[in-house]
């Protein structure tokens, strides 16, 4: 062969071995959508998750547009998880831009998604389902990292499943969803239309770019707007950890006309069907979700809330929820769903109710300058609470009451049977008279300031039962009054009453009851009353559940006049209709020895009587 010939031969090898690739990537171009490639697929996903991964079909049309279409496909959970699948998925449908996948960055230039269900959920370690398994809860990626963009997703007839750490689940259902942008440096665009636990949700939003989204240095830009019957919530916010919606910080604002409305389609149940408007700082951070400095109003009336704050639990552990809560004005009657005036006295028993596992447990403080309940109107009020397993504590309750300043101090506890409460209740600076008039009484024949202490224990399933076998002992103090003349004759039983009634007032120097109560019985004693034309002491005793009385008092015969009997009366029968005569001379008992708490013991010394 000749020279000209060998180099004509090696032309065509080399043009032949040139030609061998494109060959084969051009008959590989024409027979990709003929290749089922689900079982590679789902074998490199399962590889570089470190999950299990099933996909049912996966076929790739060619063309500077890849076109891709994948039926049913599963990502195992993690293990130990609620349900055996984190994601299943019917079908998706995308296009993905194919110069750019060459150079490592997918580009979908659309996708639709149909028949998804994610769960989200944490294991014991606090770590995400959604959360590689080399990936440790601080280092977890947050997809910033700037290989992906979507020109426009959309999804139907999709779920989002969210398991709290109480085990709860929260159903956040997608109708359709849709993201869009025209380009990697445009803000995203964001509407949806679904469901928060079968209540109707809309949610539109604007966020910053997907060039933005890359920036992992800088805070991500988000606006979402979401509005729920006529309820309405928007949040302008930034965050350094989006896609897991973590890490934000922002303006919070939520408006509804129908409180009871919403929290009743949040499954709560009671609420009273008043406007409420709020706004403050919101956040989040890892467990701990918190709006603070807010201020709006309750029922038109304006509303402060320093701080609300929600943090989430571990697993099997209650979330923890602290409550800050300044009102001008308290309408307990509209807020409990209950007419002003008197509470009606039927035969309907109350359950007294601790729960054992709360969740959340609370801490709160709450304020009003006014507070109204019943007929009565408290001001300066202060109330703080504190929910635990088994346990609700007051540790403070206060407030002026007809001029009367009152702090209590309560808790309650769960035990077999019921629940068991103890209550210490203080009272100071009160006039006699502004008490009666807010107890509904007539008018009283004396006059003074008037000192309260009292401390009560019961238990019981019902507070019928807590009633029955409430023991407690009380002392009420009265100092620096007046009293009617024509009292005084009558309980010293003076021979002048008989033809006249004793005209005007006479000083009251003292008077002083001491009151102890067992299992719904009680006895006063002593029972003195002091005034400057008199001294009358007695004793008493009483039964709440029968609502009966049995009361005797006799005046001190060196104090009265000397046409004073200075006879017992006796007063007794029912609460509603007592009889009143003369009693024996033994039907006072002595004053006797009872045994009183230090801080009783000291409101008796102060009296004088």
């Amino acid at each position: 062969m000749s020279a000209r010939g060998s180099r004509a031969l090696i032309r065509r090898l080399i043009i032949a071995l040139l030609c061998l690739p494109l060959l084969a990537l051009a008959t590989l171009w024409l027979a990709l959508p003929r290749l089922e490639l689900a079982g590679m697929a789902a074998g490199r996903i399962s590889a570089r998750l470190d999950r299990q991964a099933t996909i049912g079909s996966l076929r790739v049309t060619p063309g500077l547009t890849l076109r891709v279409a994948l039926r049913d496909v599963k990502l195992a959970n993690i293990t130990g998880g609620s349900r055996p699948d984190m994601l299943t998925l019917r079908q998706l449908d995308a296009g993905i831009a194919l110069w750019p996948l060459l150079m490592g960055r997918l580009e979908l230039t659309d996708a639709a998604a149909e028949g998804a269900s994610l769960l989200l959920e944490r294991d014991g370690e606090r770590r995400g389902n959604w959360q590689g398994a080399r990936q440790t809860r601080s280092a977890a990626a947050s997809g910033r990292d700037g290989g992906w963009y979507a020109a426009l997703l959309r999804v139907t007839g999709s779920e989002i499943l969210i398991r709290t750490s109480s085990g709860k689940l929260l159903r956040v259902g997608v109708d359709e969803a849709e993201i869009a942008t025209d380009s990697r440096t445009e803000p995203v665009r964001l509407h949806a239309r679904g469901s928060y636990n079968d209540l109707p949700l809309a949610l539109q939003g604007r966020l910053g770019s997907f060039a933005e989204l890359a920036q992992a240095e800088r805070p991500f830009p988000m606006k979402l707007e979401a509005q729920s019957r006529r309820t309405q919530a928007a949040l302008d916010a930034t965050a350094s950890d989006p896609m897991n919606f973590d890490r934000w910080q922002g303006r919070l604002e939520l408006r509804t006309p129908e409180l009871a409305t919403f929290l009743r389609d949040l499954g709560v149940q009671g609420a009273p069907d008043i406007a409420l408007e709020l706004a403050g700082d919101a956040s989040r951070e890892g467990d701990v979700w918190a709006l603070r400095d807010a201020a709006g109003s309750l029922d038109g009336q304006a509303l402060t809330a320093p701080l609300l704050r929600l943090t989430e639990g571990l697993p099997g552990v209650a979330d923890d929820l602290d409550v800050q809560l300044d009102a001008t004005r308290l309408d307990l009657n509209r807020l409990l769903g209950r007419n002003a005036g008197p509470a009606p006295d039927g035969d309907a028993d109350t359950r007294l109710v601790v729960d054992r596992n709360p969740d959340p447990t609370i801490t709160a403080r709450l304020t009003a300058r006014e507070l109204l309940y019943g007929e009565w109107r408290a001001t300066n009020a202060a109330l703080r609470v504190n929910v635990t397993p088994g346990r609700i504590e007051i540790p403070q309750a206060s407030g002026v009451i007809a001029g009367a300043r009152l702090q209590a101090a309560a808790e309650a506890q769960a035990v077999e049977g019921g629940t068991a409460v103890e209550a210490s209740v203080t009272m100071r600076e009160g006039r006699l008279d502004a008490l009666r008039q807010l107890l509904g009484l007539r008018p009283l024949p004396l006059e003074g300031a008037v000192t309260a202490e009292a401390h009560v224990q019961a238990s019981g399933g019902t507070l019928r039962q807590a009633m029955r076998r409430a023991s407690g002992t009380a002392v009420l103090s009265i100092r620096n009054g007046s009293i009617e003349r024509a009292v005084i004759e009558a309980m010293s039983t003076d021979l002048r009453a008989i033809f006249r009634t004793a005209p005007g007032r006479t000083p009251l120097r003292c008077a002083l009851a001491v009151v102890v109560l067992r299992e719904g019985r009680g006895r006063v004693m002593p029972l003195r009353l002091r005034a400057a034309t008199g001294t009358v002491q007695g004793s008493a005793s009483f039964d709440l559940m029968r609502r009966q009385l049995d009361l005797a008092v006799r005046s001190q015969r060196d104090t009265t006049d000397f046409l004073a009997l200075d006879l017992p009366i006796r007063v007794h029968g029912s609460f509603a209709n007592p009889e009143i005569g003369l009693g024996s001379r033994d039907s006072l008992p002595g004053d006797g020895a009872i045994a009183l708490p230090e801080g009783l013991r000291a409101t008796v010394r102060q009296n004088g009587c």
